[in-house]
């Protein structure tokens, strides 16, 4: 049975230059930059529902011993 890689392999050419190539150091680089790149998707998806502001999830209210706190964005209120 035929399995799928996932990774494909860097092919590596022979030239009459005479250049280092580091390919882990690549490798390295790239795995960095996804990382980066799934945290920056991060940033904004949360941003975008209201993590940093006014949004779905900036909203909340808290009962505790009767008094209801109401905590929207960056403020809190009492609605006493």
């Amino acid at each position: 049975m035929h399995q799928c890689r996932r990774r494909e392999k860097i092919e590596k050419v022979s030239t009459s230059l005479e250049l280092d190539e580091h390919i882990e150091m690549q490798k390295r680089g790239w795995r960095v930059q996804a990382i980066g790149m799934m945290l920056v998707l991060t940033l904004v998806v949360l941003a975008s529902i209201g993590m940093f502001g006014n949004g779905m999830i900036s909203k909340e209210n808290i009962r505790m011993n009767g008094v209801i706190l109401n905590i929207n964005g960056s403020t809190a209120s009492n609605p006493a």
